[in-house]
């Protein structure tokens, strides 16, 4: 019987936070805007998207957050793929045995029963390893999306706040389409960083890591 090997495979943590900003929705190579679909003569502001993913305190959390969540599950396959092996090895030695012909008939049936009812072990725990993988991959992607979700939506409140104080109609992603040309004084990031991390805890916390059920 080969051997298993699994591995979590989840992504890029960083890729489970915030992707982009992308206005809170899912890139779907969407063309870039017409020029025209800019006001004129009215207040532009930018943001760079990728900078507050970089720079967000919440976004760091996050993907410390989930960061944790996959070295453990990583650490509790690998204990599941340690006793996978070791009943591997054990069944193998069995079915070794039971083909000695200088062992009875009798022996051999009774070791070939002995290697059957491990091979059922067998089944069940890589069973049980691929069951682990699938629910610990899809608990951890849920956790990313819905934390995600929460911080764009935060974050796109606060951008507007701003654009607001200032009388700005327009704030362009920077990093998105649409944007060929933009003065440096209208970058707004450095200013929405400075309000999204304001209320960044001075000591640091640590996070609980949910508890891995097997």
């Amino acid at each position: 019987m080969r051997k298993l090997v699994v591995f979590l495979c989840v992504g890029s943590v960083g890729a489970m936070c915030l992707s982009a900003l992308d206005s809170g929705k899912t890139k779907v190579n969407t063309p870039a805007a017409p020029v025209a679909t800019v006001p004129k003569n009215k207040d532009i502001a930018i943001v760079y998207a990728s900078k507050i993913q970089s720079k967000y305190h919440k976004v760091e959390a996050l993907n410390d957050i989930l960061k944790k969540n996959v070295d453990a599950v990583q650490k509790e396959l690998i204990s599941m793929l340690s006793e996978f092996e070791k009943v591997r090895k054990e069944h193998q030695e069995l079915v070794n045995k039971a083909k000695n012909p200088a062992l009875t008939e009798e022996a051999q049936k009774k070791i070939q029963a002995e290697a059957d009812d491990k091979s059922i072990i067998l089944k069940q725990k890589e069973n049980a390893i691929l069951d682990f993988k699938n629910n610990s991959e899809s608990r951890i992607s849920k956790i990313g999306a819905e934390e995600s979700a929460k911080i764009v939506t935060e974050v796109r409140q606060k951008i507007g706040n701003i654009a607001k104080d200032r009388g700005i109609l327009v704030v362009l992603d920077a990093d998105g389409p649409g944007v060929l040309y933009a003065e440096e004084t209208l970058d707004m990031t450095d200013d929405v960083l400075e309000i999204l991390n304001a209320d960044q805890p001075k000591s640091v916390v640590t996070e609980t890591v949910t508890p891995i059920k097997r």
